[in-house]
């Protein structure tokens, strides 16, 4: 099994000759999208094949169908941004929306359209996984958890996986350190997918104040997705969401995972990368145009993000 799992990811990813990086200050494996088809990175972190995480973060410059074979295995996808069709489904495919898949050594076919922003964070976890860290100690079966998530399927909301995996997309760990807080996310997630079992199917998980309130948090998310750049003021976004301050972002940290801080970041240091891959600017002009006066606050941010400088990050792009 330690093969299986691992195999069918460096396959597909060798079939779209994305190119392997050395980030030595973080765990799992990183690649970069072939410039043919876009900018941008894929990485993903495996047990022995007993459960992965993965994330893409990637801008597309043509259409693109992504095959996989994947493993038995169930998995459960968070897209914050695609534009894209599940070809197997034949369904759109939303950004902002948890899907889950149950897979037997199935083919997985999904569209995306140029110049479409794909970002994604999924867990998949395999039977084996409950053989050998979970068997003997508790009741709950592979089996079980499948006909619960098939359940979920039909179930809205779910804002406590959602957080759950931008907590795994966010972390920058490495070593024991990481291996430790990936393996408890597992766990984590599992214990929320069981304690889903006595929801009736079709039932709603949100209030429809809730998800008016997330509609609103909606608005925000593409506020900032548009002036990032910018100094946004806390005031500005809590107009836009009808909320007072507080509330704002104490629902934007629970349903994003998240502070509104952070999510900035996040995107002015996903910005910078493309900037670092894909022009000649400096690091200080860099810096500016993605939002920070100070490069050495820049700096610091971006290496508490990456795990590397600026500069040995456009260094491991231009390899």
């Amino acid at each position: 099994m330690e093969g299986t799992l691992i195999e069918l990811f460096e396959s597909c990813l060798s079939r779209y000759q994305f190119r392997q990086l050395n980030m030595k200050h973080c765990e799992g494996c990183t690649y970069m999208v072939k410039e043919k088809w876009g900018e941008g990175i894929y990485w993903y972190y495996s047990y022995k094949g007993l459960f992965a995480v993965t994330v893409h973060n990637l801008q597309l410059k043509e259409d693109f169908i992504m095959e996989q074979i994947q493993s038995e295995s169930f998995c459960i996808y968070y897209y914050e941004s695609i534009d894209g069709v599940n070809l197997i489904k034949n369904e759109a495919i939303r950004p902002n929306k948890l899907y889950y898949s149950v897979s037997d050594n199935d083919l997985c076919r999904v569209f995306i359209r140029k110049h479409s922003h794909l970002q994604c964070v999924s867990l998949e976890i395999t039977p084996s996984y409950y053989e050998q860290f979970l068997k003997g100690r508790y009741a709950c079966t592979y089996e079980e958890t499948i006909n619960i998530i098939k359940e979920m399927a039909y179930m809205r909301g779910c804002q406590d996986l959602i957080v759950l995996l931008m907590s795994l997309k966010y972390y920058q760990g490495s070593g024991s350190a990481a291996r430790i807080f990936y393996e408890s996310k597992v766990a984590e997630a599992l214990s929320i997918i069981l304690s889903k079992q006595d929801s009736s199917v079709g039932s709603p998980l949100m209030s429809p104040c809730l998800n008016a309130d997330s509609d609103m948090l909606q608005h925000v998310i593409d506020y900032i997705d548009q002036h990032f750049e910018q100094s946004i003021r806390l005031h500005t976004l809590a107009k836009i969401s009808c909320m007072g301050t507080t509330s704002l972002k104490t629902k934007f940290k629970s349903t994003y995972g998240c502070t509104i801080t952070e999510y900035i970041q996040k995107k002015r240091i996903q910005q910078a990368q493309q900037l670092l891959m894909n022009s000649d600017l400096l690091i200080g002009q860099i810096s500016a145009t993605v939002g920070y006066n100070t490069p050495s606050y820049f700096t610091e941010i971006f290496r508490k993000q990456t795990g590397v400088l600026p500069k040995e990050y456009r260094e491991l792009y231009r390899q």
